[in-house]
């Protein structure tokens, strides 16, 4: 596939500190990319010493930490990760208009490293009701060739059906359609599904049909107690289905530690740790924007033992429940007289507020059926709604209320 080659300017690859991404084998990339000016980096953690595990039947071993670049804006994060050992990179049509798509197949590209990762993207599916199977298709395939043109690859390794809530969709013919013909074509080697709401009926949804060979489940420690969760991903994962975990840091907030909030004291590692506890997650996507989370998160990759203070935060459930993180079990929709999709809400909540990602706040509310979102709480001077963990609906509402997201 011919495509565009960018080279990035020294100011937008140095957004973030530079000095992290110019190792001994990135500096000739490094300054190409930068100008002459670079700083040698600290001396990297072999990637031999990295934990692998398969994704499922699959045939692909992954390192258990991966990169989710849908909050990234350098390219050199890209970089330096790579330089770090992680092969798994994952992102989404949406995500930033399509510019996140297209920062990583830009790096990709001049890194030569396409046959050395895995890359996975997602496609959403609209009019799920409301169209036939052959439309569905059609937009489904439209969709997804948009994104191997900003990727500029001839193919992805694991192309997800964004955002499946309930069996219906992990049933759609239209998609299974769409997918068969791209694996056919070899423009897509596995075909998966990302979740965050409903994720135990789309679990055992997949193992049913047995269509899919990879699930993007949000998983965090705060979910530590969802018994049919945990089970449906350990029977998925004993039957060869590949598990990537999602939302592993519960949404907290990765501010420096000169920022931190005393409402989110998040410890990071612990939290990422716990998630690869469980050997039925081969690898997670946390999310991060600053260099120095980066090698954070590869300190969990080559040793998951806790430390004392790792420990003692996961022990805490009173820490636990300041996070308010949303589980989208739906429960609240009932508690509300207007029968408002809240959990789309607390999920474009956690996106602007705790991801500052304003982008992908505004498309989630976007995909909220008109009289059944934010437009419908401006109506009401106080929200009634409430939750069956922790989460604090009518402050959350509120402050949606008055948030830029139009």
């Amino acid at each position: 596939m011919t495509s565009r080659s960018k080279n990035y300017t020294r100011r937008e690859f140095m957004s973030k500190p530079v000095g992290y991404i110019a190792s001994a084998r990135l500096l000739s990339i490094a300054t190409d990319l930068c100008g002459s000016e670079v700083m040698k980096a600290e001396k990297s953690p072999p990637a031999s010493k990295l934990i692998q595990r398969p994704l499922g039947k699959t045939g692909v071993s992954l390192p258990i930490v991966s990169m989710g670049v849908m909050n990234a804006d350098a390219p050199g994060l890209i970089a330096r990760s790579y330089e770090l050992g992680i092969r798994h990179f994952d992102t989404a049509a949406g995500y930033q208009g399509g510019r996140n798509e297209t920062m990583l197949g830009d790096m990709i590209r001049q890194l030569k490293a396409r046959d050395k990762v895995v890359i996975a993207t997602k496609a959403g599916v609209h009019g799920l009701g409301r169209r036939d199977a052959a439309e569905i298709k059609t937009d489904f395939l439209r969709t997804f060739e948009g994104s191997l043109k900003r990727l500029q690859m001839d193919y992805v390794d694991i192309l997800y059906v964004h955002g499946v809530s309930t069996s219906r969709e992990v049933d759609e013919k239209g998609v299974q359609d769409a997918l068969a013909q791209l694996k056919k074509e070899k423009k897509v080697r596995f075909a998966g599904v990302s979740t965050h709401s409903g994720q135990t009926e789309v679990l055992n949804a997949l193992l049913r049909g047995g269509f899919y060979e990879v699930a993007l489940v949000a998983f965090n420690y705060t979910m530590s107690s969802n018994k049919e969760l945990l089970d449906a991903m350990k029977l998925c994962a004993s039957k060869g289905v590949g598990l990537i975990a999602m939302k592993t840091q519960a949404g907290g907030s990765r501010r420096r530690r000169d920022e931190a909030s005393a409402k989110q004291p998040i410890n990071q590692t612990a939290a990422l740790k716990w998630v690869l506890q469980n050997e039925y997650v081969t690898t997670a996507v946390p999310g991060y924007t600053q260099f120095d989370q980066i090698d954070e998160d590869m300190t969990v990759a080559s040793s998951l033992g806790l430390t004392e203070k790792e420990r003692d935060f996961l022990s805490n459930n009173t820490l636990k429940a300041s996070l308010e993180f949303c589980q989208q079990c739906g429960e609240c929709v009932g508690t509300c007289p207007k029968r408002v999709e809240i959990p789309a809400l607390m999920r474009t909540h956690m996106y602007a507020f705790q991801y500052a990602n304003m982008d992908q706040a505004r498309f989630t509310q976007a995909e909220v059926p008109k009289g059944a979102g934010i437009d419908v709480c401006r109506l009401c001077p106080e929200c009634s709604a409430s939750c069956a963990n922790t989460v604090n609906i009518p402050r959350k509402v509120d402050e949606l209320k008055t948030a830029w997201l139009v």
